[in-house]
């Protein structure tokens, strides 16, 4: 990949990409680290299944949601965050959803 010349790469900024790739208390609930499942011999994506079944709460309908895991939402203290669509369960999040309905 070619490097900006406005933005270049020093050593730097590659530690502290690892450290953050690395770091758990980015996650909503403090316990995963993006490493934890974007592993590199999966091409860096998240090679684990999931599948929520979605507003109705019932497996195997149209609106179940095909996905890796997630985590389950947590406020700054830890508390569970109540969800439209996930309730207290693991939320997968936009960024992390392979495919929105069967």
């Amino acid at each position: 990949m070619p490097e900006p010349p406005e933005n270049p790469i020093t050593e730097e900024k590659r530690v502290l990409g690892k450290s953050l790739f690395w770091e758990e208390q980015l996650s909503s609930d403090n316990t995963v680290a993006c490493g934890a499942c974007h592993r590199h011999e999966t091409g860096s994506a998240d090679s684990r299944a999931g599948v929520h079944p979605g507003m109705d709460r019932i497996f195997d309908t149209d609106d179940c949601i095909f996905v890796s895991p997630g985590v389950q939402r947590r406020n700054a203290p830890g508390e569970p965050i109540l969800d439209e669509i996930f309730g207290y369960d693991v939320q997968v999040t936009e960024s992390s959803r392979l495919a929105l309905v069967k």
